[in-house]
């Protein structure tokens, strides 16, 4: 998955003009460390005091790809109230891939995270 989104990025940042990129890096209480004001995370408390989710601000015409500082936890996404799946829009790292599925749930990674945004039309529009 990593590998999957610094190739993303690398894409995206050699082509910045025309996607519109922009980017910022984000504490694990949500809190912005540096880069873009227009990036937002909105902190979602769990079930315990130790499980948190994360959701980005949307921006109209945006797309979002997250990525923690320490490369070698993984992303669990959260289900929203009233629906059935989970939504990639809701998420937070943890130590082990089968998070969910542990007895009570596993609690959060604290890692400090970055958030590239960028517009897929501009990308369409180049790709084609």
């Amino acid at each position: 998955m990593l590998g999957d989104v610094l190739a993303a990025w690398s894409f995206i940042k050699e082509r910045a003009d025309a996607f519109g990129e922009i980017s910022a890096m984000f504490a694990v209480d949500g809190e912005r460390i540096d880069g873009s004001d227009k990036i937002e995370v909105e902190v979602i408390r769990g079930r315990s005091k130790t499980e948190w989710f994360y959701r980005i601000k949307e921006i109209e015409g945006y797309v979002f790809l997250y990525m923690p500082l320490i490369p070698s936890v993984y992303v669990d996404y959260g289900t929203p109230e009233g629906q059935q799946n989970p939504d990639a829009r809701i998420f937070r790292f943890v130590a082990h891939s089968m998070a969910s599925f542990t007895a009570g749930g596993a609690g959060n990674v604290e890692v400090d995270f970055v958030v590239f945004g960028y517009r897929p039309r501009g990308f369409l529009n180049r790709a084609t």
